[in-house]
């Protein structure tokens, strides 16, 4: 059976900090009750079958159990695949899809309070769109040399558009 839901975690193996290995991840999500998890490039992308979990009680358990194991925490946003379809099928900058790498959505553990979002500055040309529990961004010179903070006090994990559809590719066409 394909993966249903996708683990996004935040921070590790990025510029050589709390690092953890594929197979360490995989492991422990084995342990979980998950012995099928796949990973997908080393930033923290895990797959696999939790249909009909409380997706919410599931990333604290992770998170738990994460910290314990390895010995840091990490944030850990899920999405089921129906969401994630959903989530590409909404990107608000469909001509950005020919630069994947410069189109990311940075997946949220909840919805930000109206306050956050209003205190965002612009910061062009990158532009974004905040749609519920997801922000997608268009850095058209490249993240690496954006100015634009989207700090909106929620736990937060961002993708580019590459592993986005590549998540989706893996979880197959759905049930």
């Amino acid at each position: 059976m394909a993966p249903d839901t996708a683990a996004f975690l935040r921070g590790i193996n990025v510029g050589g900090h709390n690092r953890v290995s594929m197979a360490d991840l995989r492991a422990l999500f084995a342990d979980l009750g998950y012995p099928d998890a796949t990973t997908l490039v080393q930033s923290g992308n895990v797959l696999f079958r939790a249909r009909g979990a409380d997706l919410a009680a599931l990333e604290a358990r992770i998170e738990r159990e994460f910290t314990a194991r390895f010995g840091f925490a990490s944030r850990f946003v899920l999405r089921a695949q129906n969401e994630l379809a959903e989530v590409a099928s909404r990107n608000p900058f469909p001509g950005a899809q020919a630069e994947p790498a410069k189109l990311h959505v940075v997946f949220l553990q909840e919805a930000p309070a109206a306050e956050a979002v209003a205190a965002l500055v612009p910061s062009p040309p990158d532009e974004f769109v905040i749609d519920g529990r997801h922000v997608y961004v268009h850095y058209p010179s490249g993240a690496g040399r954006s100015k634009l903070k989207l700090d909106l006090g929620v736990a937060a994990t961002a993708r580019n558009w590459n592993t986005v559809t590549r998540v989706l590719e893996l979880m197959g066409p759905g049930d």
